[in-house]
């Protein structure tokens, strides 16, 4: 299912930017598509929020690590403030398919704010092997971590977001954070919502 939502208030920015299935039919997601972060409580924006973040990494702690999902390769630097996630840069390969990079920021135990950008084999009817699109997709979450916003370009064109790419970034997730050492012992207290309730 197609979401149909229009753009309410905060101007996109094009950001980096699921996750796993790299390689899919583009064709299936024509047309521009967005919604966008509800309500006034971002000033400023995460984009802005997480630009100052990476400029002080240094002063975090972090944590790598990897693992595997199918065929993908991911590895990821989790940074902490004390005993608090603070953002999470992911890579993830996929040999022929693709590859992607991630990036989430985290406040307050809760999923602000999520963009990836991949490179994903084209697969859609009369594409020609060895091509690729360059995929940029963005999530926004509300103070409670309730999805809020999202945007998705593919070759640099607004197309609709497929809600089954929605809801794999939100699972993906789940599997990351439990995935971070730390991410364990907290995971029961982090709450996003399901992909399915999140989805409004």
């Amino acid at each position: 299912m197609d979401m149909s939502i229009g753009k309410a208030g905060i101007m996109f920015r094009r950001g980096w930017p699921v996750l796993l299935v790299l390689a899919v039919a583009v064709a299936a997601c024509a047309g521009p598509d967005r919604r966008g972060p509800l309500g006034a409580d971002l000033p400023p924006t995460p984009e802005a929020r997480l630009a100052v973040l990476k400029e002080d990494l240094g002063a975090l702690r972090r944590v790598d690590g990897t693992m595997r999902m199918g065929d993908a390769d991911i590895r990821y630097s989790a940074y902490f403030d004390g005993a608090d996630l603070r953002y999470v840069e992911e890579r993830v390969g996929m040999g022929d398919y693709g590859s992607s990079v991630a990036e989430y920021l985290v406040e307050d135990d809760k999923l602000r704010y999520y963009r990836q950008e991949s490179r994903r084999a084209a697969m859609e009817p009369g594409a020609a092997p060895g091509t690729f699109r360059q995929v940029e997709f963005e999530l926004w979450f509300d103070a409670e971590g309730n999805l809020a916003g999202w945007e998705r370009t593919v070759d640099g064109s607004l197309t609709r977001v497929p809600e089954t790419e929605i809801q794999g970034a939100l699972r993906h997730w789940e599997v990351l954070r439990r995935d971070i050492p730390e991410g364990r012992a907290l995971s029961a207290a982090w709450g996003n919502r399901s992909a399915a309730g999140a989805i409004r």
